[in-house]
């Protein structure tokens, strides 16, 4: 719980801190301890800009071994603590005399610094009044800070979270325990429920089809019967229709027989006319052709009486006879085509 409200005000996550208290703990640091180590190493960490397991390394080497090496001294060095400088200070105070930094090199050499010196050293660097006291939340004021502090505050939303569920996730767990332990009712059964669900997909199918199909008969139905309508009006436009034309053929059948009676009526009064006109037409034509026929006769008797005194009184040479010949032949034609042309 303080490491979470520790994590709240430094540049460091939850699970980085956890992580941190986690591996001093295997350096054998006393669990009362535990807090407080963390708090000051990883205030250092954060003023040095350095990683904070590199410090915790040569820290907890010093733990293990209870005294300070020349390996731990080079680590600290390295890490931007001048660990032999701030050695010499906390001598100076205690023993009331001048140290040098080579005389706690020599002290290193024989292996004359114990851990509690090096632990010392730490708590006078982080207390009130040392360049390292609470550098976390100066570091947490910055903008990565910040922005680890909100990872942080969602972090420990989620832990609340889980820690207000903890009973229902522990029974959950225990009943997937039960439901692996048991495998086999439950596959059985499982194939049961299955099987149900199938059974009931298929009538939901079938009652959605039915439904369907009922809906497109429906349908169909409603346009059959548009479509009956649509053709019992057509059939009564139709007859209407039929009606209006078989009244104007019968109109017109009418007008026709009148006309046809006036036309007969007119024959039969002009009938005995045209018969008179055409019977005087006739004796007309019949006379005409006797006076033609006689008159054409006589010339050809008078034709052949010339030729017969022609060829009796003809004595002239023989030139002179056939011109008269000629002459007679011209007459003759003359007289053929003239009884033609009046036949």
């Amino acid at each position: 719980q303080r490491v979470t409200e520790l994590a709240t005000k430094s540049p460091f996550t939850i699970r980085q801190l956890t992580k941190y208290t986690k591996q001093l703990a295997a350096y054998q640091v006393e669990s009362s301890k535990l807090y407080d180590t963390t708090k000051r190493l990883a205030d250092v960490s954060a003023g040095l800009g350095v990683d904070m397991q590199r410090i915790i390394l040569a820290y907890g080497q010093v733990k293990a071994a209870n005294y300070l090496r020349a390996t731990e001294v080079r680590q600290f060095t390295e890490a931007g603590i001048n660990m032999l400088g701030e050695l010499a200070k906390y001598y100076e105070e205690i023993e009331q005399r001048q140290i040098s930094v080579a005389d706690v090199q020599e002290m290193v050499t024989k292996r004359m610094v114990e851990f509690g010196d090096v632990e010392e050293v730490f708590n006078r660097l982080t207390s009130a009044g040392g360049i390292f006291y609470n550098m976390q939340e100066k570091q947490a004021e910055t903008l990565t800070g910040m922005m680890s502090n909100l990872k942080d505050s969602i972090d420990i939303m989620l832990n609340q979270i889980g820690l207000s569920q903890q009973d229902n996730i522990k029974a959950a767990i225990q009943w997937v325990r039960n439901l692996l332990a048991n495998w086999q009712e439950v596959m059985f059964y499982l194939k049961q429920i299955v099987v149900a669900f199938g059974a009931y997909k298929a009538v939901t199918l079938a009652a959605k089809l039915g439904t369907l199909t009922f809906g497109n008969s429906v349908a169909w139905a409603s346009k059959g019967l548009l479509g009956m309508k649509n053709a019992t009006l057509s059939q009564v436009l139709a007859l209407d229709l039929h009606s209006k034309k078989a009244r104007v053929a019968g109109a017109a059948n009418v007008f026709l027989a009148k006309s046809i009676a006036g036309v007969q009526a007119a024959l039969s009064s002009l009938l005995p006319l045209l018969a008179v006109s055409a019977i005087t037409a006739i004796i007309v034509s019949i006379e005409e052709l006797i006076r033609n026929t006689t008159k054409a006769r006589r010339e050809l008797e008078a034709l052949g009486k010339a030729v017969d005194r022609t060829l009796k009184e003809d004595t002239g040479d023989l030139n002179t006879r056939i011109e008269r010949y000629k002459e007679l032949i011209k007459q003759f034609n003359a007289a053929a085509v003239g009884s033609k042309a009046q036949a």
